[in-house]
């Protein structure tokens, strides 16, 4: 395999060159639904084969120290949406027995993740990867294409790139300390949050007020 190439044709030696170099290759396009735009990032062969090594490995660490939220059901193996929704409904059949309950769905936060707040939550990676990691999440921009049309090129600041290998497992990085002080039952499946509390008396509803006070905050920091 030829060397990677910075923008001006010199070898990319160092870790900063080398994903600007494949960073070049990044394209953004938009998927639209009848709600919404949303920003997919198409990266090239090169770029996507060293993500699979880097997620790979990434997942490896998480998973040998325990470090994921048991309660994420995204993007890890032997979770799915299904198992979340047995134990979902689980919990909310058993509240419906009782003839109490509650929930709160919080939701849409891959476009706004705070680089370096992410990568202060990267415990135990080594400073290569994490240098590596930095310059894949920095040196992004992108812009719209209608009808042939090219529209200016922008940085993108905050947020990981969605249609990435990579951007998935950084986002559950982001994402899982989410809960730590949430006294209710809580699932996630990746920025999907459901929240809910069986309410007994009006203690419970004090502290579920509470808990949906802690995601606002986690939110707003």
């Amino acid at each position: 395999m030829p060397p990677l190439k910075t923008r001006d044709n010199k070898t990319a030696d160092t870790d900063q060159q080398k994903a600007e170099a494949l960073n070049t290759q990044f394209t953004s396009v938009y998927t639209e639904t009848e709600y919404e735009s949303r920003p997919v990032s198409l990266t090239c062969i090169t770029c996507k084969l060293l993500e699979h090594v880097i997620c790979s490995n990434l997942t490896q660490h998480f998973e040998d120290h325990n470090i994921l939220n048991s309660r994420q059901y995204a993007f890890r193996r032997r979770y799915s949406c299904e198992t979340q929704l047995i134990n979902v409904i689980h919990d909310w059949a058993t509240a419906i027995d009782n003839r109490k309950q509650t929930f709160l769905d919080f939701e849409k936060a891959f476009d706004t993740v705070p680089h370096e707040l992410l990568k202060s939550k990267l415990h135990g990676v080594r400073k290569n990867i994490l240098n590596w990691i930095n310059a894949f999440l920095s040196t992004r921009s992108q812009c719209v294409v209608v009808n042939g049309i090219k529209s200016k090129t922008s940085t993108v600041l905050p947020g990981v790139p969605q249609g990435t290998v990579l951007g998935p497992i950084l986002f559950l990085v982001h994402i899982n300390d989410i809960a730590e002080n949430v006294t209710s039952e809580f699932r996630l499946f990746a920025d999907d949050c459901v929240c809910n509390r069986e309410i007994k008396n009006e203690d419970d509803c004090v502290e579920l007020q509470k808990d949906i006070d802690t995601l606002g905050n986690w939110a707003t920091h």
